[in-house]
């Protein structure tokens, strides 16, 4: 199989998998402390439902800004469905820029914009298929905007701090994303203070010569990690500053400083040898694409074994190790435990760069047989495609179900609420929603599922799910 037939194909592949997350956008659908913004945001407004969580729960405030208006557009049918779409487009417009200044800064390679575009989509896919949870990452409107939206954020400035010119259009998105991201997540936050002050560091450190790492030196470079700076650290001083956190902290497990280490220790091994294990087989298949391409631009000479390769590259794999002991510390300190996924996601993309630069680097630096790569490239298509078209039919099926089960249950609730108060009304637990974050209650009244679900829409009564199995 030639290059261009491969290219074809992998297109199809990028194709198959913008279908799928498409479809699940389509049938995607608010859940849990989602209702608790279409409720709040009718009584209060946008910004008055964030004071209240800010001084009553959490003070994440820019996230809880951006989630208060994306609800607050629900009027508009697809709503959910564009901001998935937009979503999906500013990360692959993110990885576009970085795919491209990467490549031109390290490599002297200019990609055509065709090629490019078709890897930054692979690179999009890899990242929602090794992520350790898709529901939340992805659809789960609160947590996209909390987490994914400061992923996007972080990635927009990495692309900002590489250009080595600078204008007002700069300092404009450095402000805007700084302040998000100081805004939206605690850990997030603490994280990008850290990169960007070891940056500053090492960019001006007078032995930087012998560092193995380059870092932005050029002369504007400064300014702006500097204003990057200086805006998250006012941000994140907000947010820590808010009342609800104390409210929202005290409800974390109490834990000791030794203990707490202990759980950073913890969080790391099961990180390494359970959670991404488990995502492996999505990295490998989504990150041989790049081995191509590295071998599609490899200049043909000076070519290594691999394991000459892999003795090379072991420092960048203990500094990965090193960034992912670092970016669980500000999670295992926080809230005393691993974490859930969905806090996780800056891993599991740090994990799937690294794949993806990884394989990159072997095709453009190793002799490999051409009749196995050949054999790779074929063998590698027919099982993605296969994969994507399995996963179109399952989540399109279990998605639109879950969909109209949702849907049925919200009418039958307002219709209710027009003649039933002060009683329990009794609801058939949703299907399996696929990829989708599941919108489902308990059987108790009192938790705060069913609790947000009644606040959405005023209901005048309490709700609880049944035991009895869903009906079609």
């Amino acid at each position: 199989m030639n290059n261009r037939i491969y290219f074809f194909f992998l297109a199809i592949t990028a194709a198959l998998f913008l279908l799928l997350f498409f479809i699940v956008s389509y049938y995607n659908r608010l859940a849990a402390d989602d209702f608790y913004y279409l409720g709040g945001y009718t009584e209060k407004g946008v910004f008055g439902c964030m004071r209240d969580l800010y001084f009553g729960y959490s003070a994440r405030w820019t996230a809880y800004l951006f989630t208060g208006w994306i609800i607050s557009l629900n009027t508009f049918k697809c709503y959910q469905f564009i901001f998935n779409c937009v979503t999906l487009f500013t990360l692959g417009v993110s990885i576009f820029f970085l795919v491209k200044n990467i490549f031109f800064k390290t490599l002297d390679i200019h990609l055509s914009k065709k090629l490019n575009l078709l890897y930054s989509t692979i690179l999009a896919c890899s990242l929602f298929f090794s992520s350790y949870s898709k529901a939340e990452t992805w659809f789960w409107l609160v947590q996209v905007c909390t987490y994914l939206w400061s992923i996007i954020m972080s990635l927009i400035l990495i692309n900002v701090l590489l250009q080595e010119k600078i204008s007002t259009v700069h300092y404009l998105i450095i402000i805007i994303a700084a302040i998000y991201i100081g805004g939206a997540s605690e850990s997030y936050a603490l994280i990008n203070i850290f990169l960007l002050s070891t940056c500053l560091c090492f960019s001006n450190f007078k032995f930087k010569k012998r560092l193995w790492i380059s870092f932005p030196q050029h002369q504007n470079a400064n300014k702006k990690i500097i204003l990057a700076l200086v805006f998250l650290l006012i941000s994140f001083t907000i947010t820590m500053m808010g009342p609800g956190n104390e409210i929202r902290y005290s409800a974390l497990p109490k834990v000791s400083f030794v203990q707490t280490t202990w759980i950073q220790i913890k969080s790391f091994i099961k990180i390494l040898f359970i959670k991404t294990p488990l995502e492996v087989h999505y990295l490998f298949l989504f990150s041989f694409p790049w081995l191509v391409l590295g071998k599609y631009f490899s200049p043909g000479i000076l070519k290594k074994s691999l394991p000459d390769i892999l003795l090379s590259v072991k420092k960048y794999f203990f500094l990965l190790l090193a960034l992912i002991f670092v970016f669980l510390i500000p999670t295992s300190f926080i809230m005393s435990e691993l974490g859930p996924d969905r806090a996780l996601s800056q891993i599991s993309f740090l994990v799937c760069f690294a794949f993806s630069l990884l394989f990159f680097f072997i095709g453009y630096s190793v002799e490999i047989n051409n009749r196995i790569v050949k054999f790779l490239k074929t063998g590698t298509l027919v099982i993605t495609i296969g994969i994507l078209l399995f996963h179109l039919n399952e989540q399109f099926s279990a998605a639109k179900k879950y969909a109209n089960a949702f849907d049925q249950r919200i009418n039958i609730l307002k219709e209710l609420n027009r003649t039933k108060e002060n009683e329990v009304i009794e609801l058939y637990p949703l299907p399996s929603p696929g990829m989708i974050y599941s919108a489902e209650i308990s059987e108790d009244t009192g938790y705060f599922t069913n609790n947000f679900l009644e606040y959405a829409f005023h209901l005048k009564f309490d709700t609880r799910k049944k035991q009895a199995g869903y009906k079609n």
